[in-house]
């Protein structure tokens, strides 16, 4: 979701030799279940202390000058961004901790369905599924269940070989990407 840090991981990680870029949010799963890049600009907010290290050249604002969010273009890690398919290993699912404390704690495969069907099968969340079936009703929601089953056995695919992992990600920003570091040496 929006201020979980993925962005800010994301950019922490760009900064490591020999670390890829697939996707801030879900890449695309095939019916292998290997995941193939999907890449979109970084969205960073001004308040972020990684928003003045963005190379100047790359970044833009939507509004003007003024506007918060700055975007980190593509071409600024673009060498960086998978050319091809690959191997779903690791699913991470976030969590945010006022404390201090990082932590990276093995999960069961059956924690991440309910992500999965959320943001990569349905595509909306609860509220927004409930406001698709009041504008568009039920006959709408059967010309959906075709393409929502391919990718319900995309997601099971890739879940088979995946190890689920949760990130409780605390307030210090480098201890929370220590501990995600190791899944992607």
């Amino acid at each position: 979701g929006t201020g979980g840090g993925k962005t800010t991981l994301a950019l922490r990680a760009l900064r490591e030799d020999g670390i890829g870029f697939l996707s801030e949010g879900s890449p695309i799963i095939d019916r292998r279940g290997d995941l193939h890049p999907l890449p979109f600009p970084l969205w960073v907010r001004d308040r972020a202390p990684e928003a003045a290290q963005l190379p100047l050249e790359h970044v833009r604002r939507v509004g003007g000058e003024l506007s918060d969010p700055r975007i980190l273009e593509l071409e600024a890690f673009d060498d960086r961004i998978a050319r091809g398919p690959h191997p779903l290993a690791h699913i991470v699912l976030g969590r945010r901790s006022l404390g201090e404390h990082s932590e990276l704690r093995p999960l069961p495969r059956r924690a991440a369905m309910p992500s999965l069907l959320r943001d990569t099968v349905v595509g909306f969340g609860f509220f927004q599924g409930a406001e698709f079936l009041l504008r568009h009703g039920l006959r709408d929601l059967r010309h959906r269940v075709g393409p929502m089953s391919t990718r319900a056995r995309a997601c099971t695919a890739g879940l088979r070989h995946a190890h689920v992992w949760e990130l409780t990600m605390g307030r210090d920003r480098e201890a929370n990407w220590k501990a995600l570091e190791q899944l992607l040496r």
